[in-house]
């Protein structure tokens, strides 16, 4: 059995002719993450929450329209019960009508793949629960693609992929409610003007990844010419090593992938110039097991580094770079942190050096070249 449950539900049209009346500007694919022992209590309380606001009828995004009041109700109550969400956000604006994503089943085959690379990657044993009724193409589509390339429902794997009905089900309406209200703080067509509000509600229990990658924006008068270079190469950087492991077999890299995931999220969504307490990472890394601080700092945020992604922090936390304040931070940061322990280090060795008459210099190993530092007479 599936250790994971996962409750999809989808906004908008797979449709790139956003000019068209009734084609949204987003499509919207939102997951309700909830473990296997915990799919029951979690219906038992969002019934609860469907007899408070709904009465008699199920959950459904159209019928809180733009009561937004409402849905802010609503939304609080699932933070309360423990709900935990991810999404998928694409902004067909942003994909050139050249492409071949034009075409509806080139895009389906391709946000099929984003959303299992987010969910069965992160979640080898799960199950996938989708409504049956209403927009069932995109999930028709998953489906026949989970079975082509990934052999689902075979004696050799766990993911299995199925249909529910969302009058019958509680958690596929929650997942529903989301999905709207998500269209509400995204959607041009729909935009709420308290999107603001309604995105800040989810932010703390709905992980949001964007599609095609975009670079949080800032003013124009607050950015210098660095500024926006910094910002552009941190992302660039960014989607770069995502795209190029988020397939990975290798256990530290799939954690800095979500590590990354995290940091792109956050900039975009909630505060670009924050920096986020690497407890909240390590929440939002999918783990089996507790990964310490140091595991993280060595294995995740190093590792990140060393395939040079562009990682800025202090005492407050990490961030991506969104100017270069954040980089002369990071460095004047790291600088205080090894300029003592090199200086340290340097003196323990002049010590032995004195005490042995100088016969033992162990600066002028190869191995500790960098502690030597350069020559104070140049050739």
């Amino acid at each position: 059995m599936a250790e994971v449950n996962a409750f999809a539900d989808e906004y908008g049209q797979p449709n790139l002719d956003t000019a068209a009346q009734d084609v949204s500007t987003h499509y919207i694919v939102t997951a309700i993450i909830v473990e296997d022992r915990k799919s029951s209590p979690l219906q038992e309380s969002l019934e609860l929450v469907r007899a408070t606001h709904f009465q008699t009828g199920p959950m459904k995004s159209s019928s809180i329209g733009d009561n937004d009041d409402r849905r802010i109700r609503v939304l609080s109550d699932f933070r309360a019960k423990g709900l935990i969400a991810i999404a998928l956000v694409v902004d067909k604006e942003l994909i050139s009508k050249e492409s071949g994503l034009r075409f509806q089943r080139p895009f389906r085959r391709f946000l099929n793949r984003k959303l299992y690379d987010e969910l069965y990657d992160t979640f080898p044993s799960l199950r996938l629960i989708a409504d049956r009724v209403g927009k069932t193409d995109f999930m028709i589509q998953f489906q026949r693609f989970l079975e082509e390339h990934h052999h689902l429902n075979t004696l050799f794997d766990d993911s299995v992929m199925e249909w529910g009905h969302a009058r019958n089900n509680v958690i596929l309406q929650a997942a529903d409610v989301v999905a709207g209200s998500l269209g509400r703080c995204f959607d041009r067509k729909k935009l709420s003007p308290r999107a603001d509000e309604l995105r800040r509600t989810m932010i703390p229990w709905v992980q949001l990844r964007d599609w095609p990658w975009r670079a949080p924006t800032a003013a124009a008068d607050m950015l210098g010419v660095e500024d926006t270079a910094v910002r552009g190469l941190s992302f660039r950087r960014a989607e770069a090593f995502v795209e190029r492991n988020h397939a990975s077999d290798d256990e530290d890299v799939r954690h800095q992938v979500q590590c990354l995931k995290y940091l792109v999220f956050y900039a975009a969504h909630i505060d670009s110039e924050a920096y986020v307490h690497a407890p909240e990472i390590i929440a939002s890394i999918q783990v089996p097991r507790a990964m310490t601080l140091r595991q993280f700092q060595t294995r995740v945020i190093a590792g990140l580094r060393d395939a040079d992604v562009l990682i800025a922090s202090d005492s407050r936390g990490y961030k991506l770079p969104s100017g270069m304040n954040d980089v002369v931070n990071y460095l004047r940061w790291t600088n205080k942190q090894v300029e003592p322990m090199v200086t340290r280090a340097r003196r323990m060795a002049q010590a032995i050096e004195l005490a042995s008459n100088g016969q033992v210099r162990l600066l002028d190993a190869e191995e500790f070249a960098f502690l030597r530092g350069p020559s104070p007479y140049p050739e």
